[in-house]
């Protein structure tokens, strides 16, 4: 004998969309459930699919039932302040003022239009990809003037690389103008120390002041600069910061150069259907095997 209880008890109707899409939105009816929406059998069979490509042509298709606003209704009378319009259409969207429409879509489409409706989707403008570009471009343009401005300027050395400056000191008189019997103290309160600087390298690349049997110039590893305040000295110091300097930049733009080079292959890179459905199933078999560890450990 049935149970009274379980006949007055009313079928359960279906709230959710089984693939994910929101009715109310595809109905233009404030509330609609899953079960009194014309796709429900679509997206049934939707939910069920196995993937295929975006290419393939195999894929199946699916009608979609789809209302729209009527772009024929009068507006005049909503032509007031833009709160009011916006009460006045959402009246008027509750009185199904709507028109029907039978579309033909394709299982990475349908999927697209759900995500895109929930997924708080993202255009490109989102990234700031065009001002990015806008205001490295102009970067650019204001480095370009002022490189300019550098290699205008003629008037300057510039040290080359594997050089530096070093300091060293002369202490007068020698120490062999000092009787031999004197202690080296004794020699040192006599003596006045002189500081001088030089320019060095580990190869031969200065012209030096001595020519060969040749006539030519020969190649020597270090200028010398006289004393702190000689112009030699200073100039000779501010070449190496120059070079330093240029070398800072030049290190810079090799970078961003590289960096735009990456960039352009990242837009480049085309989307794989196949590669994205092996990391998916590979991320499905290491959640098993994680939690297949979980219960032997447990």
């Amino acid at each position: 004998m049935q149970d009274p209880q379980q006949e007055k008890k009313e079928p359960k109707l279906r709230e959710k969309c089984p693939y994910g899409f929101d009715c109310s939105s595809f109905m233009m009816v404030a509330g609609t459930i899953a079960h009194n929406c014309e796709n429900l059998t679509s997206c049934k069979e939707l939910s069920g699919t196995s993937g295929r490509s975006w290419h393939d042509r195999r894929q199946p298709t699916f009608d979609f039932v789809m209302y729209f606003a009527d772009e024929q209704a009068d507006y005049e009378r909503w032509a007031v302040e833009y709160a009011e319009r916006q009460r006045q259409q959402d009246i008027w969207r509750e009185e199904n003022r709507r028109y029907r429409r039978v579309i033909q879509i394709r299982q990475h489409e349908a999927a697209t239009v759900m995500l895109k409706a929930r997924g708080n989707h993202q255009d490109y403008d989102s990234f700031e990809l065009l001002e990015l570009t806008s205001s490295t471009a102009e970067v650019l343009r204001l480095f370009n003037n002022e490189l300019g401005q550098l290699a205008a300027n003629d008037n300057v050395y510039i040290a080359p690389d594997g050089i530096e400056a070093h300091v060293y000191s002369v202490k007068r008189p020698p120490r062999n103008r000092f009787p031999d019997h004197w202690t080296l103290e004794e020699v040192r309160r006599e003596q006045s120390v002189y500081y001088y600087h030089k320019l060095t390298s580990k190869s031969a690349q200065f012209k030096a002041m001595e020519k060969d049997d040749d006539g030519n110039f020969k190649s020597c590893k270090v200028i010398h600069l006289s004393h702190s305040d000689n112009a030699r000295n200073i100039q000779g110091r501010l070449g190496i910061e120059r070079r330093n300097k240029l070398n800072k930049i030049r290190t810079r733009l090799l970078r961003a150069q590289q960096l735009l080079v990456e960039a352009t292959e990242i837009a480049q890179e085309q989307y794989n259907h196949e590669d994205i459905l092996l990391q998916s199933r590979q991320a499905a078999n290491q959640l098993d095997e994680a939690e297949l560890r979980e219960e032997e450990q447990g």
